[in-house]
C-alpha cells in the first residue's frame, strides 16, 4: 500500500503435488499443508480473496473418480476451515474451474 499497490487476492499454487485432488497418501496431505500455510500467510498480510483449483488436468480415466472424491473431501475440509476464518476476517473463497 505504501507504493500504491494493494494486494487483494491470493491464487493458491497448484501442481501435481499441490492439488486438492492428489490421491497419493504422502504427497496429498503434504500438499494440503503447504496450501493451508500459504493461505494463512496471505491472511496475515490482509488478502481477502483466495482462488483455489479443485483439480488439475489431464487425469487418467482409471483414477478420475478417485480424484473427484478426494477433491470433494478436501474442498469440504477447506470449506469448514474457511467458514471459521471467514467469520473472523471476511475472507472470500473462489473455486476456479476449467471446463
Amino acid at each position: 500500500k505504501a507504493n500504491g499497490v494493494e494486494l487483494w487476492s491470493f491464487h493458491v499454487p497448484f501442481s501435481w503435488v499441490l492439488n486438492v485432488a492428489n490421491i497419493d497418501p504422502e504427497e496429498g496431505p503434504r500438499g494440503m499443508a503447504i496450501m493451508e500455510k500459504g493461505i494463512r500467510a496471505a491472511l496475515k498480510i490482509g488478502i481477502k480473496t483466495v482462488v483455489i483449483h479443485p483439480s488439475s488436468e489431464p487425469n487418467d480415466d482409471d483414477t478420475r473418480q478417485q480424484k473427484i472424491e478426494k477433491s470433494i473431501e478436501n474442498m469440504r475440509y477447506f470449506t469448514h476451515w474457511w467458514i471459521y476464518i471467514f467469520t473472523e476476517t471476511n475472507l472470500r473463497i473462489i473455486s476456479e474451474l476449467n471446463i
